[in-house]
């Protein structure tokens, strides 16, 4: 996903689990980075990815806010 052009074609042409699955591969990128940062000692990049990464939850909890297991699951998180 590292082709903005690409993830805007992605983005505008799926449905809402597809959006949730490019979110969920966007968080799971950013961990793979952090990993590499820490490596590095990159502690702004740290910063910058975590709070990106803050935001996506963020996005789920708002989208998973009903009582099923998902739902549940991710606010444990």
């Amino acid at each position: 996903m590292t082709n903005i052009t690409e993830l805007e074609k992605r983005i505008s042409t799926t449905n809402d689990a597809g959006l949730v699955a490019i979110l969920f591969e966007r968080l799971i990128d950013n961990f793979n980075k952090c990993i590499s940062a820490i490596d590095q000692k990159d502690y702004n990049t740290i910063s910058s990815i975590n709070n990106n990464s803050r935001d996506i939850l963020s996005e789920f909890l708002i989208q998973f806010s009903g009582d099923d297991e998902i739902s549940s699951n991710l606010r444990e998180i």
